[in-house]
């Protein structure tokens, strides 16, 4: 086993209907993620790709182009105006670029790394954040165009490689979930980040 291989997988936005901003944003984090070790951040399943996770993206808080908020403790609602939601209303980090395009884009991130209950949650709290933001958003005219969600899935062979429990949703599972279930309650821009190993 060697590095994660990170791909994209369009649910309503595709790789090539991106801002500039919002490319760059993905391909840092992808690059950040394929230079994860896969033995390492399956040893001990959740906790140590988590954990491997938040460390790749330790490394891009001076990139020049965008911020990033990797506490993983973003709340889904704008400026945390309920205090602490707890984990169901939590993303697992957000990004946004400096505004040198002269407007403004936001991505925000959940780790999908649960069972298969809990798909709908995790598609749902990213349509939450993007309407939050546009909502709230004081100066700025914001629309759905300046706000992605990205869920980041695992695939069968990846959750079987690190001995996950069968429960656990794979990127086959989200994706269904979405073209067939969510994508006409919702009307964000989603993405797929799909993590596998060889």
């Amino acid at each position: 086993m060697d590095n994660l291989i990170v791909s994209s997988e369009p649910y309503s936005a595709a790789e090539s209907e991106l801002s500039n901003c919002e490319s760059i944003i993905l391909k840092s984090v992808s690059e950040a993620f394929s230079r994860i070790d896969c033995r390492v951040a399956i040893k001990r399943r959740s906790r140590s790709m988590k954990e491997s996770i938040k460390e790749s993206l330790r490394k891009l808080d001076t990139y020049s182009e965008f911020t990033i908020d990797r506490s993983g403790k973003t709340s889904a609602f704008y400026e945390n105006r309920l205090g602490n939601p707890g984990a169901l209303y939590t993303l697992d980090f957000r990004a946004r670029c400096q505004s040198k395009c002269g407007s403004v884009h936001v991505v925000n991130f959940v780790i999908c790394l649960s069972n298969r209950e809990a798909i709908g949650s995790n598609i749902l709290k990213l349509e939450l954040a993007a309407q939050e933001i546009i909502l709230n958003s004081q100066g700025e005219k914001l629309s759905d165009e300046n706000i992605l969600g990205v869920l980041i899935t695992f695939t069968d062979h990846l959750l079987r490689a690190g001995v996950w429990d069968l429960v656990y949703a794979t990127s086959t599972d989200y994706t269904w979930a979405y073209k067939n279930a969510y994508a006409n309650l919702t009307k964000s821009r989603f993405l797929g980040l799909k993590l596998t190993c060889v």
